[in-house]
């Protein structure tokens, strides 16, 4: 199951990518599409600028683009940028039913991980926004 932080990442970058190529997004703008404060959307973008998702410009007109072409995108990209996927902690299971519950938790996220990574982010962005 998906993080809240990576949900509204993924909105974040929907709404990044919505706007017209030429255009930068400020995060007040990302702000208030999320109807969250500035501070906290600032968190949210600052992981996007550093898995290489979104990039910065400066000054006047300055804002947030896309760092990538949005068709080389996954949602799995934006999701793996918040949540932590390498590092679960090895727990040693008292029951039998415990292991077999957890190796079913195990192969959900699996699934989900795969229909992610083929889930691309285009798929949430109007392209006629886009193209202008």
């Amino acid at each position: 199951m998906l993080s809240q932080r990576a949900y509204q990442g993924i909105l974040a970058i929907a709404h990044v990518a919505n706007s017209p190529a030429h255009k930068s997004v400020t995060v007040s703008s990302i702000a208030q599409f999320l109807e969250l404060s500035v501070s906290y959307t600032e968190s949210l973008v600052k992981v996007l600028k550093q898995n290489d998702l979104l990039q910065a410009s400066r000054g006047p007109g300055g804002g947030y683009q896309l760092a990538q072409a949005l068709d080389s995108l996954s949602v799995w990209d934006v999701v793996s940028a918040y949540e932590d996927t390498l590092s679960k902690p090895e727990e040693k299971l008292s029951s039998p039913e415990a292991q077999l519950a957890q190796s079913l938790m195990d192969d959900c996220w699996a699934m989900e991980q795969k229909f992610l990574k083929e889930s691309p982010l285009s798929s949430l962005v109007d392209k006629q926004t886009v193209q202008s």
